[in-house]
């Protein structure tokens, strides 16, 4: 199961990145509040990573955090969200917005 989080949460965070639904949700949210991605909001993951949570059952959570330890490789002023495999917390990646 640790393998498929490690291969999966790239794809994870660049889609749901890229989602308008989870952006809005993401950026209103306050810093370090984490949101949920499940089977349970399959409606809002994009299509092409529904398997994940669908077959795989996959869970992560996203977060808006004010530092990370790539912050120098995002844009100055991005927004930066946290990805984390839910029962892998060592399994993270995130992502400048």
């Amino acid at each position: 199961m640790y393998e498929k989080y490690i291969v999966s949460i790239e794809d994870v965070a660049l889609d749901v990145s890229q989602t308008d639904y989870w952006r809005k949700k993401i950026f209103a949210s306050d810093y370090d509040q984490r949101i949920l991605i499940s089977k349970f909001n399959i409606d809002e993951i994009p299509d092409y990573i529904k398997p994940i949570f669908i077959e795989e059952g996959l869970t992560f959570l996203v977060s808006k955090v004010k530092e990370s330890p790539e912050s120098d490789s995002f844009d100055e002023g991005s927004i930066i969200f946290k990805f984390e495999a839910v029962p892998f917390p060592d399994i993270v990646r995130y992502t400048g917005n």
